[in-house]
């Protein structure tokens, strides 16, 4: 099992924390992404 922390001040109340579990695959392909802020803001607590 892997803990996650995503903490971002800006957008997030507070730290978002979570657990996954992690499973070996070497043959997966891997996506790159990018983070788009403006769509990011949509989610922000007032």
């Amino acid at each position: 099992m892997i803990d996650i922390v995503v903490a971002d001040p800006e957008y997030l109340a507070e730290p978002l924390r979570g657990t996954m579990e992690w499973r070996y695959t070497p043959d997966a392909e891997m996506f790159r992404y990018d983070c788009v802020p403006e769509v990011s803001r949509q989610y922000a607590v007032q």
